[in-house]
């Protein structure tokens, strides 16, 4: 039987990763799209949308959309929106869905650091759902990357120069999301991987990458707590998704995400891209 990975979030910074690498190794691939008006320009843009990928709507809240795009497939990378505050329910119902239809494998891509009482809330509800997965009967591999590098150039992007974060002067093994594999094939059964990049580096180190990348001055503000809730809540983010954000640079400052792992090579098979690497390929866009 040939192998249908559904991947949910398949326009996000990940989820887009994901259907690439696997459409490029010529597995078919259902890419679960919370807004299909996206698709069209990705299909623009990247050839290989043309090619093994079935683009199916998926709100991963709404039961009948997973219902429809978990039928069928016998492979499962579980992506979750990072902030929602239903991971555990949508966790359930996918996993309900997937053991109804026989699924032979499930990937649950969690973060770095869940099980450590300083990611508070969220990381709760991401142990949760990785005791889910442990405990569905259904063969699992789960991830658990640091932060991407993809994040500078949406949430964390610099804005007139400088790069504000309440992340003090900790270190973190950011990882680019084209180097994080879905391990989907035996081999990797009851595993948990730590994707990271080849160094550990303090924003202040980024920041000034980011300078000579750009040939432009980028410079770290650290900010305090009460100064990144307040930004947050000007941009709009719901309280749990402040406190969500909160507790994660709570946990950085702590230093749980500066150890680097050689898990990109032994999943992916190739060296992790450096952050001057990443910066020097996107400069045009920050």
């Amino acid at each position: 039987m040939t192998d249908t990975i559904l991947v949910p979030g398949a326009t996000g910074a990940l989820g887009s990763a994901l259907v690439r690498q696997l459409a490029e190794k010529g597995v078919k691939v259902r890419a679960g799209v919370h807004t299909p008006q996206k698709t069209e320009g990705l299909q623009k843009a990247d050839s290989v949308w043309g090619k093994n990928i079935e683009a199916v709507p998926l709100d991963l809240d709404n039961p009948e959309d997973v219902d429809r795009a978990v039928r069928g497939v016998t492979k499962i990378v579980l992506i979750s929106p990072p902030l929602s505050a239903t991971q555990v329910e949508i966790a359930a119902n996918v996993l309900e869905v997937a053991l109804a239809e026989k699924v032979q494998y499930v990937v649950r891509i969690s973060f770095l650091g869940t099980e450590r009482k300083e990611s508070g809330a969220l990381g709760m509800l991401n142990l949760q759902v990785e005791k889910l997965v442990r405990e569905s009967g259904i063969p699992y591999t789960i991830l658990r990357p640091p932060g991407f590098m993809q994040n500078f150039l949406t949430s964390m992007r610099p804005h007139d120069g400088v790069l504000y974060a309440a992340a003090g002067e900790s270190k973190n093994s950011f990882v680019d999301t084209a180097d994080v594999a879905a391990p989907t094939e035996k081999g990797h059964d009851g595993r948990v991987y730590e994707p990271t990049g080849p160094e550990a580096l303090s924003l202040g180190e980024i920041a000034a990458i980011l300078s000579v990348a750009t040939g432009k001055t980028v410079k770290y503000v650290a900010l305090s707590d009460e100064a990144a809730r307040e930004a947050l809540a000007g941009a709009g983010l719901p309280e749990h998704a402040i406190q969500g954000l909160l507790d994660l640079m709570s946990l950085q400052r702590t230093g749980y995400a500066a150890a680097v792992t050689t898990d990109v090579k032994d999943v992916a098979g190739c060296d992790p891209t450096s952050f001057a690497e990443f910066a020097k390929a996107h400069a045009s866009e920050f």
